[in-house]
């Protein structure tokens, strides 16, 4: 892992865990079996992405590298970037520490989370299928289309993706 994205997601864990020490208890959907966890973050395209879990939600984080001009960018503001296996729409946050990121939401809850290892692995599940390019399914095996593992490609509620990868086969 480069020292970017190192600091990176030390710098928006932090900001995270301040959030919840000042406030996140109060929210009425918190799930006190889940921490801050930064999943999977690394460079790609000239920016740091990953998965971010919380005790209130999980998102796909968006740290913009120097091809974006951070003074210009307004908390709210919506960019889409294309990434490899489709477009995804993200919504600007200012944080004190990593400055603009930009979030995309995978789950607005996490109370369908029972602990925080079944979490990060949603988010590595994640990750892996959001920089896999799904353009050319013939590279994915008939098991992997028959299981359901193209889990962000097909339909599915909160549960019935938790149930998918807690029965994925290897």
């Amino acid at each position: 892992m480069s020292e970017r994205v190192e600091v990176a997601q030390r710098e928006l864990v932090a900001a995270y865990c301040e959030i919840d020490r000042r406030r996140g208890r109060d929210m009425p959907f918190y799930n006190e079996r889940l921490g801050v966890e930064a999943v999977g973050f690394q460079a790609w395209d000239g920016h740091v992405i990953g998965v971010l879990i919380t005790p209130w939600f999980m998102n796909l984080m968006l740290l913009p590298g120097e091809s974006i001009d951070r003074a210009a960018c307004t908390d709210g503001d919506v960019r889409e970037w294309q990434l490899p296996s489709g477009k995804y729409r993200f919504v600007a946050g200012l944080l004190e520490g990593p400055g603009v990121c930009f979030s995309a939401a995978l789950f607005t809850t996490v109370e369908v989370f029972p602990d925080q290892a079944t979490a990060r692995a949603v988010a590595a599940e994640v990750m892996t299928q959001i920089l896999a390019d799904h353009r050319d399914r013939d590279s994915l095996g008939e098991a992997d289309i028959v299981a359901g593992t193209d889990v962000l490609r097909q339909p599915v509620s909160r549960r019935g993706l938790l149930r998918r990868l807690a029965l994925k086969q290897d």
